[in-house]
């Protein structure tokens, strides 16, 4: 029987490779307690990184799209029928087969995964690492709350009012 009182939280990271911030992450994923916090992992991109995380952390990653894809859309075009955004799609089947009770975007260029939480109505939180947040304002204001990844971050994020 599944442990439904565990929190689920769906970390989404952009690269997953050795990056500042995707090690941050991956070194937090490595050390949060498992008992009590289930995770798993959306990448923009299929990192070297992903294959260090400890077993047992689902993970799924935004595959590049296929000539299928591209075929589909031209088909979906001529026919005057309403794009699909395949990353919207793949996100969401994610967040079906998951099932987290939160998001939790690494970094602000995750700036898709946070309109879509805003679309959905997901409630999503942000890991923010450098002072680049000011360009992604509404980012931060839209999430639960922010994470800073260093002291100056997080006493611009207070000045800031998060």
């Amino acid at each position: 029987m599944e442990n439904t009182s565990k929190l689920r939280i769906l970390f989404f990271t952009p690269y997953s490779k050795i990056t500042g911030s995707a090690v941050v992450l991956f070194n937090l994923l490595r050390h949060i307690d498992r008992e009590k916090i289930e995770v798993g992992v959306f990448s923009m991109e299929n990192g070297i990184l992903l294959s260090s995380l400890p077993f047992g952390i689902p993970v799924w990653y935004n595959k590049p799209y296929s000539s299928w894809d591209y075929r589909k859309e031209n088909i979906r075009r001529k026919l005057k029928i309403a794009p699909v955004d395949i990353i919207e799609r793949r996100i969401m089947k994610t967040h079906k087969e998951f099932k987290p009770h939160l998001w939790c975007l690494n970094t602000v260029l995750m700036t898709k995964a946070a309109e879509i939480a805003c679309k959905y109505s997901i409630p999503y939180s942000m890991l923010v690492h450098d002072m680049q947040y000011t360009i992604a304002e509404d980012l931060v204001k839209h999430a639960s709350f922010a994470i800073g990844g260093s002291e100056c971050v997080c006493e611009d994020l207070r000045i800031s009012g998060y």
